[in-house]
């Protein structure tokens, strides 16, 4: 009778612990990161150049897409073509705080050696400095937009931001090299999603999701 009574308050305690670890598993909330790559733009006015109607087009159709996703804040690069990007998809996310984040300026983290000469040629004045400098300031905002939450129902953020920056992140999600980022591709409002769990665990939900773009709205510039 005793060795019953144990064995039945061990199996009891091992049922209670297994109930709690999955009650403070489902109240504790998870931060899903959303990056946006913007429209396309201007390609020869470099940082002045705004979207072109495709791009617009391609906003409005991601805006659309993304309509049902409660994000909390949305962050946005300052370049031109970005912020015109999350103007056009906060139209519809009233509740959405919207801050602008220099650490999402575009920038080069690394110059792969395939790369050498192209990089060469587009960015003359382009030093290793300036690539160490990008690869720190992109690291630096990994760790802030991609922390656990800590509060009790899950929660969305939204990054519209540039290609490099955003194939530069999940990159480092997936744990690949400095040049990792160089092997991806992302096309004008492609959609990633990043989940990070509460212990700080990140796993990639998708990459360059363009699903709600038509075959006429699919560039990559």
């Amino acid at each position: 009778m005793i060795a019953l009574i144990i064995g039945g308050n061990r199996q009891f305690w091992a049922e209670f612990d297994s109930v709690l670890a999955e009650y403070w598993t489902n109240i504790m909330g998870k931060r899903t990161v959303y990056l946006v790559r913007h429209g396309q733009y201007k390609l020869h006015q470099r940082d002045e150049g705004g979207l072109t109607q495709k791009g617009e087009a391609q906003s409005k159709h991601t805006a659309a897409a993304l309509a049902k996703i409660p994000f909390a804040t949305v962050y946005f690069s300052p370049v031109l073509r970005a912020v015109q990007t999350a103007q056009i998809i906060t139209e519809k996310q009233p509740q959405a705080e919207c801050i602008q984040q220099e650490a999402l300026r575009e920038c080069i983290p690394s110059i792969p050696q395939r790369y050498a000469a192209y990089f060469a040629g587009s960015h003359p004045d382009l030093r290793m400095d300036h690539v160490n400098d990008c690869a720190d300031k992109l690291d630096s905002a990994l760790r802030y937009f991609f922390r656990p939450y800590d509060g009790e129902s899950d929660i969305h953020d939204l990054l519209v931001c540039h290609g490099n920056v955003i194939r530069y992140f999940i990159s480092r999600v997936l744990n690949m090299g400095d040049d990792g980022w160089s092997h991806m591709l992302i096309n004008n409002c492609g959609i990633c999603r990043v989940l990070i769990d509460i212990d700080g665990q990140m796993y990639l939900v998708s990459h360059n999701d363009i699903g709600h773009l038509a075959e006429d709205l699919r560039t990559d510039n």
